[in-house]
């Protein structure tokens, strides 16, 4: 989120995606692009302006060529990392299935809430000595 009082100072970046969040919510304003892999389709009533009106074209072949070898690029990589992920995910799920039987999970979380509640005591007994 963008702090419209202090504008230099980023706190959250927020994905658009399918649900609009506002980047501006003072304004009600987002500066999104639509550019691979990330296209945005607009929603009823969002208000698009088209910057690329403002842009000369490029019109130097060699600067053309340079542009397109580097999307080409991208987009390779792009794929790479998405097979990578799914190759990931794969082989978790290879992992998954030879542990997770054996998991006894009433046991995990009655430690989780034994942990949790010695964590709340250190904290009030912190909070009441600094109180």
């Amino acid at each position: 989120m963008v702090d419209p009082k202090n504008p230099g100072a980023v706190d959250e970046i927020v994905h658009l995606g399918y649900h609009w969040n506002p980047v501006i919510p003072g304004l009600k304003l987002a500066v999104v692009t639509s550019v691979e892999p990330h296209y945005y389709k607009p929603q009823h009533g969002d208000v698009v302006i088209d910057t690329m009106t403002c842009v000369r074209p490029v019109s130097d072949p060699d600067l053309q060529a340079e542009r397109d070898t580097a999307r080409e690029m991208y987009r390779r990589c792009m794929e790479e990392a998405v097979d990578f992920i799914h190759r990931a995910k794969k082989v978790h799920d290879e992992m998954e299935a030879c542990y997770i039987p054996n998991m006894n999970f009433q046991d995990i979380e009655a430690r989780r809430q034994k942990v949790l509640a010695r964590i709340l005591e250190l904290a009030e007994e912190v909070n009441g000595q600094q109180g």
